[in-house]
């Protein structure tokens, strides 16, 4: 009973339905003669095909079958979003189908992109691709098996890519479901690693953009210039790059315009410019910049001496950690925050990160965990890129539960999080290595009833512990790490959870060579997680037991006061 419009960019949706309003557009039942009061919708409002599609719903009952309609769209109501109006009116005549019908077809699709996401394919075509065509699309040589995604442009693969070179085939036996055939047939090698990394194969120009001047004309709006071979920007002073918002040299004036020395308009591009790659323009003066930074220098040095006259006691070393690492890395003064999800789900997992995570790498963490999942993840960053104050935060400041700002801001948004859900629903927290010390302390500022309704899964947890009220609390654990086999509670193993109270379980898997990168990392558990199921009963009370024994001598530090790492992976080798 819907009207769908596919056009080639984004059109201003209120004048169209302001052309309906006066009746200048109009879908007319032409047996009758009677104008059909309509609703307009935008369904896909994300993404290079934004806005592309509008779908035309008949308000009221369902027209009958057979109902001869004319649709007539002026060109002044098809407007783009730079006021740019249709050469001509567009006029279609069709009776009301029994099922989906193609009545206008008036160019052959194209294939818009290809992402890997996750270790799965995605295609992107620029018309809905009929599925009898689909398994014309061959990797590897092979056909391959896949969903239509909700805006109907994209096939999602099913399968997982492996690491390794692949050959994609889209052929032009592919088809629109009119059947008029792929504009262009494509094949693309695809260099998949190992990383389960987001890349772009393929990529067609954005037509609400313009990438070069049809005159050679290099120089853009502001006045600078843009070099076609790189796409980076001469502001004059230094150049910058638009796809990462940030300068790629740093400011020659040094720090005027904040802790970062690569920041654009002291990260304000709404409301300041910065012409001359120099200092922002705009509702702060350049001055007042100088004399912000010269306030927040002082003030970090006033707390870094309190640090140290307290000799970096439990009670200043979160602020000192914060400062620090910020100060070290380029975050400029990095403070906790929720970054963005890896979906729209209003109900997502919220995940926390472990040791030198910067915000890219605390993205992979949710990343890796809604593809264990199956659902959105949203991270909750604890900032740093030293490792030195991040053991430093976990051994004494999350275990010992004392609040800082990255407990207080994981409490405060699980609080706001259960408020907005029913009563029956519950928050899932997933904490990888110090994420899951982290967790649990900020467990402990929520009340017992927002507890309650907390799920927490720890995946290679730098801790052992959870407060005991929660709804749930899952460990997963491979017998090849070492921190959770033997650091997870500091110098002891982590037997604690073992005798906990209330509903716990435990997931015992085996992998890797002891290594962080092949046992401990994120990436290393979502791809055993997903390959291997977890472990025997065997393999889990032995693993159990070593857990528990106290007199199994693998902490027991030797005379020097160390162990050597290649000592403690053969220990640990020797699980199954």
């Amino acid at each position: 009973g819907e009207v769908w419009l596919e056009l080639t960019e984004e059109i201003d949706l209120e004048v169209l339905e302001q052309a309906f309003a006066d009746e200048s557009a109009s879908l007319t039942n032409t047996a009758t003669t009677e104008t059909i009061p309509v609703t307009l919708e935008r369904p896909v409002a994300t993404g290079k095909l934004a806005g592309r599609r509008i779908v035309i719903r008949p308000e009221g009952d369902p027209l009958p079958a057979d109902t001869p309609l004319a649709l007539h769209l002026p060109g002044s109501s098809l407007e783009d979003l730079f006021g740019n109006e249709a050469d001509e009116a567009f006029d279609a005549t069709f009776v009301e189908p029994t099922l989906e019908t193609i009545v206008v077809d008036t160019a052959a699709p194209l294939l818009d992109a290809v992402v890997v996401r996750d270790a799965r394919l995605e295609l992107r075509f620029t018309e809905e691709p009929s599925e009898a065509t689909w398994p014309a699309i061959t990797l590897d040589g092979e056909p391959t098996t896949w969903t239509l995604a909700e805006d109907r442009y994209t096939l999602l693969a099913t399968e997982v890519l492996l690491p390794g070179t692949h050959t994609l085939t889209i052929p032009a036996a592919v088809t629109d479901l009119a059947g008029t055939a792929l504009a262009t047939p494509n094949t693309l090698e695809l260099d998949v690693p190992l990383t389960n990394a987001t890349f772009v194969a393929h990529d067609t120009p954005d037509p609400r953009t313009n990438p070069t001047s049809a005159a050679d004309f290099r120089h853009t709006f502001h006045g600078l210039e843009r070099d076609p071979t790189t796409g980076l920007v001469y502001a004059r002073n230094r150049w910058y790059d638009p796809q990462m918002g940030r300068f790629v040299s740093p400011d020659p004036l040094g720090y005027v315009d904040g802790p970062s020395a690569y920041a654009f308009a002291g990260n304000d591009p709404a409301n300041v410019s910065d012409p001359l790659g120099l200092w922002g323009q705009g509702e702060v003066s350049s001055k007042e910049k100088v004399a912000q930074q010269r306030s927040l220098q002082e003030a970090r040095a006033q707390r870094e001496a309190k640090c140290r006259a307290d000799r970096f006691s439990v009670h200043c070393m979160s602020d000192f950690e914060l400062n620090v690492a910020g100060h070290l890395g380029d975050e400029s003064f990095s403070q906790p925050m929720l970054l963005e999800p890896t979906g729209a789900d209003s109900n997502p997992i919220y995940t926390l990160n472990g040791i030198m995570n910067n915000r890219a790498l605390a993205g992979d963490v949710a990343v890796v965990a809604s593809r264990i999942f199956e659902r959105d993840a949203r991270p909750l960053w604890n900032p740093t890129r030293n490792p030195v104050f991040d053991i430093a935060q976990t051994a004494l400041v999350n275990k010992r539960d004392i609040p800082d700002a990255t407990t207080r801001l994981v409490a405060r948004t699980l609080s706001e999080q259960l408020a907005r859900l029913p009563a029956s629903q519950n928050v899932t927290v997933a904490g990888h290595s110090q994420g899951a010390a982290i967790g649990p302390s900020a467990f402990t500022l929520n009340s017992s009833a927002e507890r309650s309704r907390i799920d927490f899964v720890s995946i290679g947890g730098a801790a052992c512990r959870a407060p005991a009220d929660l709804n749930s609390r899952t460990f997963i654990i491979n017998t090849r790490d070492v921190v959770p086999m033997f650091f997870g509670a500091g110098l002891a193993p982590c037997r604690e959870v073992m005798e906990a109270e209330g509903p716990v379980s435990y997931q015992f898997y085996s992998f890797g060579d002891g290594r962080p990168s092949t046992s401990h990392s994120a990436q290393a558990y979502s791809f055993a997680i997903q390959t291997q199921a977890p472990s025997s009963t065997a393999l889990e009370s032995e693993a159990r037991a070593l857990l528990r024994s106290a007199a199994s001598g693998l902490m027991k530090l030797d005379p020097a006061g160390h162990r050597t790492k290649a000592a403690l992976r053969a220990a640990l080798m020797t699980l199954p």
